[in-house]
């Protein structure tokens, strides 16, 4: 019988009834490999880590589509109050859309539209329902409220000028600053407002004989779902969705 040598001595483990034991190269192998897997463990642990940082480095971007249209005829608003000293729409600190990306705000062109058929259903009834904006912008997710975007459109009665903000939180929030301008006759009869010299470039202020109207509105939505937001003198649609880049 040879003698033992150091690489096949036992290491005994002892049980209540029973001893165990494990020749010394097999537990150094054993060792081996649980270091191993715990280098991989970790190794795993830092990607994760890694790719967390990089997510959060990139903020989530959103499509935006709204529409706006206007409920035309005489009777419409005609059973409301509208006082004839109001405030103006808070064009401080907003923008105009560019068209390259810029902190991630970006005018989207009318072939990113989704609500296409909508707007044809409203322009298919004549002098019903004018639509006065239809546009679409893509931004960045914000906890801390979103840009204030200038927003205008017309048709052959009215226009309208004003702000739109979308902040996205655990719900999107929208914030409506709107002035509606209409022809004399169109609307009830609203005292004229004074000139606007607040308004930025390119934004015409009200005119002579012109009856406006202030419109302020707040909508908390779901991303994913068609909302809208009545008003007696105006129709508001809007959508979004999140933005997923092509792989």
């Amino acid at each position: 019988m040879r003698e033992t040598t150091a690489n096949d001595r036992f290491y005994t483990v002892m049980s209540h009834y029973t001893a165990v034991s494990i020749p010394a190269n097999f537990q150094y192998h054993c060792g081996m490999k649980l270091i191993r897997l715990k280098q991989l463990a970790i190794s795993l642990v830092l990607l994760g880590l890694c790719n967390g940082l990089a997510a959060q480095g990139e903020p989530r971007l959103y499509d935006i589509e709204l529409i706006i249209f206007q409920y035309a005829g005489n009777d419409a608003g005609a059973d409301e109050y509208w006082p004839e000293d109001f405030a103006k729409p808070d064009y401080s600190q907003a923008g105009i859309l560019p068209k390259q990306s810029v902190n991630g705000y970006k005018r989207l062109s009318q072939a990113s539209f989704q609500l296409n058929t909508t707007d044809l259903y409203l322009r298919s009834q004549p002098g019903k329902y004018p639509v006065l904006v239809h546009m679409a912008w893509r931004q960045p997710a914000s906890d801390n409220g979103g840009k204030k975007i200038f927003i205008s459109g017309k048709d052959d009665v009215a226009d309208l000028q004003g702000t739109v903000a979308v902040s996205i939180k655990r719900f999107l929030h929208v914030d409506l600053d709107l002035l509606l301008n209409t022809s004399p006759g169109n609307r009830p009869l609203l005292q004229s407002n004074s000139q606007n010299s607040e308004l930025p470039e390119g934004f015409s202020s009200t005119s002579r004989g012109q009856q406006s109207y202030h419109i302020i509105s707040h909508r908390k939505m779901r991303r994913d779902e068609l909302h809208y937001i009545d008003h007696p003198l105006l129709g508001v649609l809007v959508i979004a969705h999140r933005y997923e880049p092509d792989a």
